[in-house]
């Protein structure tokens, strides 16, 4: 909206525009101001407009030192507004201004209407020489006394009589007497002074009391100044660390490295359980209760690359007396899914069967160009069992083979990282009959 602004006249000595006088708190003004409002052709407003008004110290200022945007309600172009009465105004504003200029502008335009300089209503000019009083009740400054300064000639005869400097003593022992001795403020339950003595330290003759500082030395004594401690530094500390006059046999709180033996107790080590422990001599790593000087529990993996070799990614055992059973491997390699190619060991022993010793090794390659199995091979030097490898129906591959006999059948499974295969987790093969 572009926006034109002027001043109508003053009408009234109390509330003009651009004037000021306090109508609020002895803290905080009041501006009353009225104007006409009209658009860019002339023509006056009627419309509410949120008018920004700001007050600075000077015509030089840059920084308003109060601002408010107030909606305002304009009727064929004139408003009035009290500047103050929601953003409240102080009068030390105005006092410690130099020369106080108002500035106005229509919120919604980018066009200032102008800064103004502020005058004084005639009241307002006659409040302001409160701030330099000539007379107090006609007593000109030089005529007042100073603090402290009453003579006996600045007091009239007989303004001040003997009763005005009477003193209220403390109750004599006699009911309403003043109390004239010590006796007479003597009270009950008071402590007296044999009442706190002290006994003092023995002096160095025999039975004397402490009268000076020599009569409390001792022989052997710690002074103060043989305690006092000067902390290390952190460079002393290191040279300390490393040098030869401890034993250097730690490991620090974090990111240090021991150096020498690690001395335990018998089955001096255990962690978190049957995760590590050290008991009678033996190590176990899963449980807790090594029966060989290594004992793992689970898996072991030798190596990091191809050639890995997982051990005992499954195993099984059964005293069942069922020989119609075949013994399926389901193995975690999908055709479909992922070329892998595989290599897979079973070692076992089958009591009871025509051929007791397991050892098969199957290996192939699960391609995902014909998503199915190429490259079977199968080595049982021990024959028997009839070894196989097929595709189960959940598309994953099977390793396949039945003892003559499976009454106490004990076998275990390991796998090698071979070509385009990975590694094999426990858990990741599983046994069924």
């Amino acid at each position: 909206m572009s926006a034109a602004w002027r001043w109508i006249a003053c009408s009234s000595l109390l509330m003009c525009a651009l004037a000021w006088t306090s109508t609020a708190t002895a803290q905080d003004v009041r501006i009353p101001v009225q104007g006409l409002l009209t658009d860019a052709a002339g023509s006056p407003l009627d419309e509410k407009v949120i008018l920004e008004f700001s007050l600075y110290d000077d015509a030089k200022a840059t920084v308003a030192s109060w601002s408010d945007n107030i909606l305002v309600e304009v009727s064929n172009g004139l408003f009035t507004v009290y500047l103050g009465s929601d953003e409240p105004l102080a009068a030390t504003l105005l006092r410690d201004a130099a020369a106080p200029e108002l500035s106005m502008k229509v919120s919604d335009d980018d066009e200032s209407l102008g800064r103004w300089p502020l005058g004084s209503a005639p009241l307002a000019a006659y409040a302001a020489l409160a701030g330099d009083a000539q007379t107090l009740q006609g007593k000109k400054p030089d005529e007042l006394i100073a603090a402290g300064s009453i003579t006996g000639a600045q007091i009239a005869d007989g303004a001040i009589e003997a009763d005005d400097l009477k003193q209220i003593y403390a109750g004599g022992v006699s009911p309403g007497g003043a109390a004239t001795i010590s006796a007479d403020v003597s009270c009950s339950g008071c402590v007296s002074e044999t009442e706190v003595s002290f006994n003092y330290a023995a002096s160095t003759s025999p039975a004397g009391a402490a009268s000076s500082s020599e009569d409390l030395q001792c022989t052997g004594c710690v002074v103060e100044t043989e305690l006092d401690f000067a902390t290390a530094t952190q460079a002393e500390l290191d040279a300390h660390k490393t040098s030869t006059d401890h034993d250097t046999q730690y490991v620090a709180v974090g990111g240090d490295t021991m150096s020498g033996v690690l001395n335990l107790p018998a089955d001096g080590l255990s962690v978190a359980g049957n995760q590590l422990l050290l008991t009678g001599g033996k190590v176990g790593v899963g449980t807790a209760s090594p029966k060989a000087p290594l004992h793992v529990a689970g898996m072991l993996v030798q190596g990091t690359s191809h050639g890995t070799l997982s051990h005992q990614v499954a195993s099984f055992f059964t005293n069942a007396n069922d020989n119609t059973q075949y013994i399926h491997l389901r193995t975690p390699f999908d055709p479909k899914q992922a070329a892998d190619m595989f290599h897979f060991k079973v070692t076992g022993y089958a009591y009871g069967a025509s051929t007791k010793i397991i050892d098969i090794t199957y290996v192939g390659y699960a391609y995902t160009g014909s998503e199915t199995i190429i490259n079977k091979e199968i080595l049982n030097p021990n024959g028997g069992h009839a070894p196989a490898i097929y595709q189960g129906s959940d598309d994953n591959v099977y390793l396949r083979f039945k003892p003559s006999s499976v009454y106490y059948l004990s076998f275990r499974v390991d796998s090698m990282y071979v070509g385009n295969g990975r590694v094999v987790e426990p858990g990741e093969v599983t046994v069924t009959m």
